[in-house]
């Protein structure tokens, strides 16, 4: 079963103030004045939650006053979420790295930072996709805390178990400043660049040990506050956001997915057309964003026939996918597929 944390939107005033309590520690310690980074006024009103904008800009600042290559290691390391605060009482506590693991992709949200996490098992694997899908985290941003998020992980994961991580692969769909003999080095990784995607993969054993810090009574109280905060907090997410996070996580992009999606917000098909009606949406146009996006992807990074793409995106035939893939590019999709990647990209 796949697992989706919901991301916040960049303008929205609830980054926790902490991340750049962190981002300014570290600048310190690599030599950068914090006045380099952020005026003394400026600084007072941080020590609030404030707009995820002011994170990033911050980020990519120094970034630029400090060309560390091991930056986002040295991040990732210290911004752990077992070290903060309810959540990290709810990781700290949980039976398992599992168990961990999926308070840590539930609650996410409540730090108000826009990563989508979203996972699922397989026989032997447990595989991690990750991703700052909101258009207005800047890229290097963007690409800097995705790399840090695999080290957060890591160091929760020393903290629970005592001992490193192992990952089986890593792939990135950019270039990671830590070199990739790094992760080889420290988790046994083969990292994956230019992949289209950001994926990690465990191997399940990982998942099912017990953590050295598990307690079950501090456990079931700090989950119920975070259920209870991450109520008051989904108070601010617009229903066109939470429905095309659904649609993101699913495998099959059938029309019959909307009754999915109501019952999982507990409201009934009827109510939830009309909210995304109220927002300017018909459930029909998100589905078809989804579904083109998924398909350029699909054609462009696998070997996948055109059949099984239009099945896998919902389609009854094949035919009628192909006759609306070109409406909406303009090309078939065997056409689009054999276009340059320059073209592509423009698409």
């Amino acid at each position: 079963m796949q697992k989706t944390a919901m991301t916040s939107a960049v303008q929205r005033e609830v980054l926790h103030p902490i991340y750049i309590e962190l981002l300014l520690h570290l600048a310190q310690d690599k030599g950068v004045k914090p006045h380099k980074l952020v005026s003394p006024k400026l600084a007072d009103s941080l020590k609030f939650r404030h707009k995820p904008a002011t994170f990033f800009h911050l980020v990519e600042r120094f970034m630029e006053l400090c060309p560390d290559k091991y930056l986002p290691v040295n991040f990732g390391r210290q911004s752990d979420l077992a070290a903060a605060g309810t959540i990290g009482s709810a990781v700290m506590s949980a039976p398992t790295v599992r168990d961990a693991f999926e308070i840590i992709c539930r609650f996410y949200p409540l730090t108000g930072m826009s990563y989508d996490i979203n996972y699922k098992r397989t026989a032997s694997e447990t595989i991690v996709q990750m991703d700052m899908s909101d258009p207005e985290v800047p890229s290097s941003a963007r690409n800097f805390l995705l790399e840090s998020l695999v080290h957060s992980w890591a160091g929760c994961y020393k903290i629970l178990r005592g001992e490193e991580i192992r990952i089986k692969s890593i792939s990135f769909d950019f270039q990671p400043t830590t070199p990739s003999d790094y992760y080889r080095e420290h988790f046994g990784a083969e990292v994956f660049v230019s992949t289209g995607r950001n994926i990690v993969v465990f191997d399940n054993y990982l998942f099912e040990q017990a953590n050295l810090t598990k307690n079950s009574s501090v456990h079931s109280r700090f989950v119920a506050r975070c259920e209870a905060a991450l109520q008051r907090y989904r108070g601010g997410v617009t229903c066109s956001q939470i429905v095309r996070r659904y649609l993101k996580s699913e495998n099959n992009l059938t029309s019959a997915i909307l009754a999915s999606i109501a019952s999982s917000m507990n409201i009934s098909s009827r109510t939830l057309n009309r909210r995304l009606q109220a927002e300017n949406y018909k459930f029909s146009q998100l589905l078809q964003e989804e579904r083109l996006s998924r398909a350029c992807e699909l054609l462009k990074t696998s070997a996948m026939t055109t059949a099984e793409i239009a099945e896998q995106l919902g389609y009854s035939d094949a035919s009628n996918f192909r006759r609306a893939f070109k409406k909406w590019v303009g090309f078939s999709p065997s056409e689009f597929r054999e276009k340059s990647p320059e073209l592509l990209n423009g698409i």
